[in-house]
């Protein structure tokens, strides 16, 4: 999160916002930052249906900490987990998303009619 406040000006006031000030004030607010990086959950991600995809031209967070993140999750070897980084910017493709997680889910057709009502 602290490199992400220092690359993007734009957010930078809602961070802050959210961790309780500026990164290096305090070990309070530092930890902040720590415990909202996902990096930081690390350990818990790799036993969960994971699917990330990030946009190469996004000008809002730069895909180089998916990318990192992504690394640091192969290094604990996950169980269910699709990375991909796509010719778009900040942008979500939920249809990519869903189609990924159905074939970790056994729902019959009357229950997912049933969900969607």
């Amino acid at each position: 999160m602290t490199l992400w406040y220092e690359e993007n000006k734009n957010y930078a006031p809602h961070i802050e916002a959210c961790c309780g000030g500026k990164p290096g004030i305090s070990e309070a607010i530092d930890e902040q930052y720590r415990q909202r990086s996902p990096i930081t959950h690390i350990e818990n991600m790799k036993d969960v249906n994971l699917s990330v995809h990030h946009g190469r031209f996004d000008k809002s967070v730069p895909y180089i900490h998916t990318l990192n993140l992504a690394n640091k999750l192969e290094e604990h070897q996950p169980s269910r987990f699709f990375f991909e980084i796509f010719d778009g910017g900040h942008e979500i493709h939920y249809d990519r998303a869903f189609n990924w997680f159905d074939n970790f889910v056994n729902v019959s057709d009357s229950t997912a009619k049933e969900l969607t009502k």
